[in-house]
């Protein structure tokens, strides 16, 4: 999938640069000699009409991206990481302030319990842009392989303090079931052929700092601590019941920069680094997408990255 990704990115500048090349060997508009009844360069019915152009009222329209990414980072769904992901996005710009809808479908491939498990997913988003006040609301629903199932929320309450800065808290949680072979789950299990679903649930607060330091540049500072809980695991067939309740705590920073190039397309980088605090019990990792059992509390580093390649269209 990495390769892929740098293929298609390689692709995009390869464009960027021929359609360059071919607007710098067109001829300049100030060689071409007005035609007779034709304004001159300059004058003022021109100006007037790019004025005319840059005073035209904002009307709401649709914009669209489709985006290509591989990350080592957990989701935001409480699922494992090392995820390839295709996604197409449609989202309605409502106001020039800000306020929007968007409707992403998403599918891809992930971690979960140590074997790669594809999924589809999708997300509905809603913005409302109150001035300097510009709360974000996303819904997601995923289902895959390996059953699985889940459901989570994010809010996102930032303010705009600066025309390039904007800063706000942000909360998530969610829901989520999915089944593995229980040689995986209880290495000591007296089936281990058999499959074990495991419930999980998460919700996680923090804090995010965008700053735009140029037009096609924009950095994200995300400062959070998430909290993991297992709640049980049951056979296929809902026996075998074993309560759990154990949770896992994750503190981590992240910094992602998005830099748009060629006009329409974005790089996006991302960078993780963070704790996962474990109890005594057994409990699912997000950070390694499995189940496991610790016999007294445990506490691991951890770093993550994201690479993603975007194209923005109208």
């Amino acid at each position: 999938m990495m390769k892929r990704s740098i293929l298609l990115l390689g692709l995009a500048m390869v464009f960027c640069g021929f359609f360059n090349r071919s607007h710098a060997q067109t001829t300049p508009a100030a060689w071409v000699t007005p035609s007779p009844g034709q304004s001159p360069q300059g004058d003022e019915s021109d100006e007037e009409q790019v004025l005319g152009e840059l005073e035209k009222p904002f009307v709401p329209h649709w914009t669209g991206q489709l985006g290509l990414t591989y990350s080592t980072q957990p989701t935001q769904l409480g699922q494992g990481q090392q995820t390839e992901q295709l996604n197409l996005t449609g989202t309605y710009n409502i106001t020039e302030s800000g306020a929007y809808v968007s409707l992403e479908i998403a599918g891809g491939e992930l971690l979960l319990e140590g074997a790669n498990t594809n999924f589809g997913e999708i997300t509905g988003e809603g913005c409302l842009a109150m001035g300097i006040f510009l709360p974000t609301l996303s819904l997601s629903l995923a289902e895959g392989a390996a059953a699985l199932n889940a459901y989570s929320s994010i809010l996102t309450l930032d303010f705009q303090v600066l025309d390039s800065l904007t800063v706000g808290p942000l909360v998530s949680g969610g829901v989520e079931t999915h089944q593995g072979p229980a040689s995986q789950i209880y290495p000591n299990t007296s089936n281990p052929d058999s499959f074990i679903v495991v419930s999980t649930g998460d919700w996680d607060a923090g804090v995010e700092v965008s700053f735009v330091p140029w037009d096609f540049e924009t950095l994200t500072l995300t400062g959070q601590q998430e909290i993991d809980v297992t709640f049980q695991t049951n056979g296929v067939d809902d026996d075998n019941v074993k309560p759990i309740n154990q949770s896992d705590r994750i503190p981590s920073l992240t910094l992602e920069t998005e830099t748009t190039f060629c006009k329409d397309f974005q790089l996006l980088l991302s960078a993780q680094a963070g704790q996962e605090f474990y109890s005594a019990g057994t409990i699912f990792s997000p950070i390694t997408g499995k189940t496991r059992t610790f016999t007294q509390p445990t506490e691991q580093n951890f770093t993550g990255y994201t690479v993603g390649l975007l194209y923005n269209f109208q």
